[in-house]
C-alpha cells in the first residue's frame, strides 16, 4: 500500500471516529446512554469527546493513539450492551429504534473507523469486529419496534431470556461481523482466522454452560415438587420443567449458531481459496 493510500485511510478513520464520538455524545446527552448515573455518563461523555483527539495526536504520540483506539472499541460496545443488561428482558418499546439509533450507528461508525485505521497498516482489527457486532446486535433488537412481525418479537425474547442466551447471541453477532467483512473484502488475516475459529468453538461451550445452569435451577426446585400429602405441586412442576427447557434451549442455540458459522466460514474458503494474510 502506498503512503498516499495509507494517509487517506487514516484520515477516513479519524473522520469516522469523530462521527462515532458525536453519536455517543447524542446517546449520553439525550437520555439513552449506557447508564442512569449522571457522574458515569459525564465520564463516558468526556472519554467519547477525547477519543478522536487522542487518535489525531497519535501520529506523534503512540500511547495516545493506542488509548484512542481502546476507547473507540470499549465505548460503543458499552453503550449497546449496558442498556440490555439493565433491562434484563425484552419489553414492549424498550429497543425502540428512535431511542437507540445513536448506539446502533455509533457501533457501526466505530467499527468502520477501526477497520480503516487498521487497513492503513495492512492488517485488520478485532476491535472493529466487536463494534460492528454490537451495532448489528442493537439493530436486530430494535426490529420489534420497526416491523409488526411476531417472529421478530419472539426472536428478541429468546436472545434476552438469560445471560447465557445473551452471551451466545453477542458472540454470534461478532462472528457475523467478521464473516461480513471477510466476504466483502475477500480477505481474512491469519489472526482474524484464529479469532473466528476460537469464537465458533466457544458457541457450543456456552450452550453447554447454559445446560448445566438450567439443570441446576431445575434441581433446586425438586425438594418442593411434592406437597405434604405427596401430591405434585403444579407451580413447582412448572419451575422444574422451565429450567430443563432453558437448559436444552441454550444447547440447541449454541449448536445451531456454531453450525451456521462453520458453514459460512467453509463457504468463504471455497469461494476465496482460504485466502489469508
Amino acid at each position: 500500500m502506498s503512503g498516499d493510500q495509507a494517509r487517506m485511510l487514516r484520515r477516513n478513520g479519524i473522520l469516522l471516529a469523530i462521527i462515532a464520538a458525536g453519536l455517543m455524545a447524542v446517546a449520553l446527552l439525550f437520555g439513552s446512554g449506557a447508564t442512569r448515573d449522571p457522574m458515569i455518563d459525564r465520564v463516558l461523555l468526556g472519554a467519547a469527546v477525547a477519543m478522536p483527539v487522542l487518535l489525531m495526536l497519535g501520529r506523534s504520540i503512540g500511547a495516545a493513539d493506542g488509548l484512542g483506539r481502546l476507547l473507540l472499541v470499549v465505548l460503543p460496545v458499552l453503550l449497546v450492551v449496558a442498556p440490555i443488561l439493565a433491562a434484563g428482558r425484552a419489553e414492549a418499546g424498550l429497543f425502540a429504534f428512535l431511542r437507540f439509533w445513536p448506539q446502533i450507528l455509533a457501533g457501526l461508525a466505530a467499527g468502520l473507523a477501526l477497520q480503516a485505521l487498521a487497513s492503513a497498516r495492512d492488517t485488520d482489527s478485532i476491535g472493529a469486529d466487536f463494534c460492528l457486532g454490537a451495532g448489528l446486535l442493537a439493530l436486530v433488537l430494535s426490529l420489534p419496534s420497526l416491523v409488526s412481525l411476531g417472529m421478530a418479537d419472539t426472536a428478541v425474547t429468546v436472545m434476552l431470556r438469560s445471560p447465557v442466551h445473551l452471551a451466545i447471541t453477542a458472540v454470534g453477532f461478532v462472528i457475523l461481523a467478521i464473516l461480513l467483512r471477510a466476504f466483502l473484502t475477500g480477505w481474512l488475516s491469519v489472526r482474524g482466522r484464529r479469532f473466528l475459529t476460537g469464537l465458533i468453538t466457544l458457541l457450543p461451550l456456552l450452550g453447554f454452560a447454559g445446560t448445566i445452569l438450567g439443570i441446576m435451577a431445575a434441581l433446586r426446585n425438586l425438594p418442593g415438587l411434592f406437597s405434604e400429602a405427596g401430591v405434585v405441586a403444579p407451580d413447582r412442576l412448572d419451575a422444574v420443567l422451565s429450567g430443563l427447557a432453558g437448559a436444552f434451549e441454550t444447547t440447541l442455540l449454541g449448536l445451531l449458531a456454531a453450525i451456521a458459522a462453520t458453514f459460512a466460514a467453509s463457504l468463504f474458503d471455497a469461494l476465496h481459496g482460504g485466502e489469508t494474510g
